[in-house]
């Protein structure tokens, strides 16, 4: 069995691309996941989502992602998902794929400071 291809963030932090997340604490950390997994959940239709997503410390980060969705009319095609490319030798797993219009984007939904995304 060949070894697991890297994750894009850790070669990123490798070569020193990406900032310090030492100092976030753990419920920033725990409510990114969330939000992340209720996104997850609305794009796909879960219907059992709906209760974790009145949660009042995710509500406006799940309006702000309903406010994108209606705004740019953006279709989500799938999400929360893994990219594998075996010649260059990395894994990733954007967060969305999906359309606005005939144009396709891979939106990156973020819970803290947007300094971070530069080369993500």
């Amino acid at each position: 069995m060949s070894e697991p291809l890297p994750r894009v963030t850790e070669i990123l932090a490798d070569v020193g691309l990406t900032p310090d997340y030492s100092f976030v604490p753990e419920v920033a950390r725990i409510r990114g996941s969330a939000v992340h997994a209720a996104i997850e959940a609305i794009a796909y239709g879960y219907s059992e989502v709906e209760p974790a997503c009145s949660d009042p410390a995710l509500a406006a980060y799940l309006d702000a992602y309903r406010k994108f969705i209606h705004e740019s009319h953006y279709v989500t095609l799938r999400s929360e998902f893994e990219v594998v490319h075996p010649t260059w030798r990395y894994r990733g797993h954007p967060d969305s794929e999906g359309m606005m219009g005939t144009t396709r984007v891979i939106p990156d939904y973020k819970t803290g400071e947007l300094r971070a995304v530069d080369y993500q």
